[in-house]
């Protein structure tokens, strides 16, 4: 859902919804959501076995490449390495 959509579902204009969320969250609307998405793929990483590039075309990135570049900035770690770590583990 964009932004736009999501403030007019609300009742908002963008502008508001924006600084409604800077204001509480101290992100965009947009930052949040990537968040929230990336923490969903840290799962799905520990807990699947769905390739990394089937996991970020399923949460909205443009390319795996950029899913990994993003992943890696956010948790300090890529994908497949976390994978590996936590299969080490006796995880999954």
């Amino acid at each position: 859902m964009s932004i736009q959509a999501l403030a007019r579902l609300i009742g908002v204009t963008e502008k508001q919804l924006t600084k409604s969320f800077v204001q509480n969250l101290k992100v965009t609307p947009s930052a949040f959501w990537r968040e929230l998405r990336l923490d969903h793929t840290h799962w799905l990483v520990q807990n699947t076995d769905r390739s990394v590039a089937q996991i970020a075309y399923e949460c909205g990135f443009a390319d795996s490449t950029h899913f990994c570049k993003s992943f890696k900035k956010r948790f300090a770690i890529s994908p497949a390495r976390l994978r590996k770590q936590h299969k080490a583990m006796g995880c999954v």
